[in-house]
């Protein structure tokens, strides 16, 4: 229930914003049109770059050796979850279990 909740106003935030910029770019006169379109690709490039590098977890060993093996990613997978739940246990408040 809540899940599809989100997706309808995620998907109603979605055309809200398309229909705001589509309004902006009729008003622009014809010389900024064609400058926004000359703009608008480099600059989706420019933000979707760092979206990207955010969305890739383990990225540094994955550019170290981007051909590695399956044992090996699951390895780089297993060394970061035992590192995270170390220091949530080394931070956990005392006299409280950690799960």
């Amino acid at each position: 229930m809540t899940c599809a909740f989100c997706w309808l106003v995620w998907a109603l935030f979605g055309v809200m914003g398309a229909w705001v910029l589509g309004e902006a770019f009729r008003r622009l006169p014809s010389e900024g049109q064609r400058l926004a379109l000359r703009l608008l690709p480099l600059a989706l490039i420019a933000l979707a770059i760092p979206a990207a590098w955010m969305a890739v977890d383990h990225k540094t060993e994955l550019l170290r050796d981007p051909l590695m093996s399956g044992e090996e990613r699951h390895r780089v997978q297993l060394r970061a979850a035992l590192r995270r739940d170390s220091l949530a246990a080394r931070y956990a408040p005392p006299g409280r279990a950690w799960q």
